[in-house]
């Protein structure tokens, strides 16, 4: 219990820093967590609000300003002072699973167009903007969050990359895709693409992997799943919590550490197998004579083989052991 509570204060000493750190009034002091109060606001991430993951407003929510209040420092004594206020949204507005949402209301409305173009066509009601439908909502989540935030930016590392230009949202076939390099497989996507301008046929953000780290990338998975199941669960969990889970949680790109392992187990699988395959080829190729054994060998075999394994048997007197006398059934002396 002292050795568990030990490593718990060690663990946690790391945040005296934060308020030493504080305490100086260094020229960026966000939060002046140099006060308890203070430092358990700063710890809670109070100042980032917070994320709808379950259940939640939509982007366009109707809400209110509950005022609210917390202990600060004031003339050498800690008061009572009022705060920001907690936004609170209405029941109404709220749905499982919110991927299209906004915390407030922001000046900006571009962001709430975007989400209605994947509404359908009665999605502003007045002034206001309906609650989209669970589909809608899944229909944003795969497309955009999934497919154009994660998936291709998984792509970008692990078959190729169609260019540096960026396209802030999907649709868009000539600004920022995953490319291959294989042909039928780019044109099945992203059509033909001979008549580009030469700014994107030659940009120098083009890289074409033809998919190979992903091939390897999927050898390395089934390797480790026939060599090693449980380490491949391993695997895939690292792989899901720090790619889709952050996408989950957070809502927009992560990238692909885990995948990486995948590949090393992919190496792993085919080095030995390349290995083999050469040794045998070179083999072939070279043509070892066996070594050639004389008449008197090949005539003597039989012999000398009986002859060692007859050794083998023979114990040496010096390693025999002395056994004890042992009494004869009718009672008689000892065995010599």
């Amino acid at each position: 219990i002292l050795l568990c509570f030990t490593t718990i204060i060690v663990g946690f000493s790391i945040f005296a820093i934060v308020v030493i750190r504080s305490s100086v009034h260094t020229p960026t002091n966000e939060y002046h967590p140099d006060n308890p109060f203070t430092l358990c606001r700063y710890l809670s991430r109070e100042q980032y609000g917070s994320t709808p993951i379950i259940y939640g407003q939509y982007f366009d929510a109707d809400y209110s300003i509950e005022d609210d209040w917390y202990w600060a420092p004031v003339d050498g004594k800690y008061e009572k002072v009022p705060s920001f206020g907690n936004i609170i949204y209405d029941s109404s507005d709220k749905m499982l699973f919110p991927r299209m949402w906004n915390s407030g209301s922001g000046g900006d409305d571009r962001y709430r167009e975007f989400y209605a173009s994947y509404m359908s066509k009665n999605a502003k009601r007045g002034d206001r903007y309906r609650k989209p439908t669970f589909m809608e909502n899944m229909a944003f989540f795969f497309d955009y969050q999934l497919n154009w935030m994660y998936w291709r930016y998984f792509m970008w590392n692990f078959a190729g990359r169609q260019n540096d230009c960026h396209s802030p949202s999907p649709g868009e076939i000539f600004l920022g895709n995953w490319e291959s390099g294989i042909t039928f497989i780019d044109q099945m996507r992203l059509g033909d693409q001979s008549m580009a301008p030469d700014y994107l046929k030659e940009n120098k953000g083009k890289n074409h992997y033809y998919m190979l780290p992903l091939l390897l990338g999927l050898i390395g998975l089934f390797y480790q799943l026939v060599k090693d199941d449980r380490g491949c669960w391993l695997t895939f969990l690292l792989f899901f919590m720090t790619g889709i889970a952050i996408v989950l949680y957070q809502g927009f790109v992560s990238q692909e550490r885990a995948c990486q392992g995948s590949i090393g187990s992919g190496c792993n699988g085919c080095v030995p197998a390349l290995s083999r395959r050469a040794c045998t080829y070179g083999r072939g190729k070279l043509g070892r004579p066996r070594p050639q054994q004389s008449p008197h060998s090949r005539r003597n075999g039989p012999q000398l083989s009986e002859f060692l394994r007859g050794k083998r048997n023979t114990h040496h007197p010096r390693r025999q052991r002395h056994l004890p006398s042992l009494v004869c059934a009718g009672g008689g002396g000892g065995a010599p």
